[in-house]
């Protein structure tokens, strides 16, 4: 398999014996710096969730939402063997994760339409396939979806990634797609959200997608590392 530019995302939940106050301190302050050691990773942005749902598509439990972006598949595999993982972000997950929730996917990030250099607050559309849309016919379909999406927020920050294949193995993922977009604030969010052409175009997700298996998250951005990431069309 040729290595390509990797995007992680991953579903974070928090210890079910902390507050939510006390996770997020956490994640951001102790466990961010500590993540900042490892080498291997273009960038690495945690979104911290500011809204107990997102209108318009089901709701997901988790409290964040862990963006990194890694020059090849082997970086990735590279960082588990790292000890500056191993002995550092590591032993520091079980302190403030909930371990057994963790929903990880390595993704191909298709389109990437960054123009702000500014952190904002980050609206993920996790989409899940319908079962009778092939894979190709699934991301034509949704690459176009995204950017009405995109169009009818008026977000110049807006990126689709897929599911990468390695992780199709074991079986169907939770969710097959991601569609990320980025506003200013979360004023601009709720906005933008709340006019006709968004809500005509999220009705618009059975179409092509499973939309009682999908779901939507809001999440403030935390740039942990944020170096220039590899170039993607």
């Amino acid at each position: 398999m040729t290595d390509q530019p990797i995007k992680f995302v991953e579903l974070v939940f928090k210890r079910p014996d902390l507050t939510d106050e006390r996770f997020h301190y956490h994640w951001r302050t102790v466990h961010g710096p500590i993540a900042a050691r490892l080498t291997q990773m273009r960038r690495y942005v945690q979104l911290h969730r500011v809204l107990p749902w997102i209108p318009g598509l089901p709701a997901v439990a988790c409290e964040g939402v862990v963006e990194s972006w890694f020059d090849t598949l082997g970086d990735v595999e590279a960082i588990f063997a790292d000890p500056a993982y191993l002995e550092g972000a590591k032993l520091d997950e079980p302190l403030f994760l909930d371990e057994a929730r963790l929903d990880g996917y390595m993704t191909e990030e298709a389109v990437s339409q960054l123009h702000s250099d500014q952190p904002g607050v980050k609206a993920v559309v996790m989409l899940r396939s319908r079962p009778d849309s092939d894979a190709s016919a699934f991301k034509q379909r949704t690459r176009v979806w995204a950017e009405q999406l995109a169009n009818a927020t008026r977000v110049e920050d807006w990126g689709v990634s897929y599911v990468h294949q390695a992780e199709y193995g074991g079986g169907a993922p939770t969710f097959d797609a991601f569609v990320v977009l980025t506003f200013a604030d979360l004023d601009q969010f709720e906005s933008s959200w709340a006019e006709p052409p968004v809500v005509s175009t999220l009705r618009n997700i059975h179409t092509f997608a499973d939309y009682p298996r999908c779901a939507g998250f809001v999440g403030e951005e935390h740039r942990v590392i944020w170096n220039h990431p590899v170039g993607v069309k």
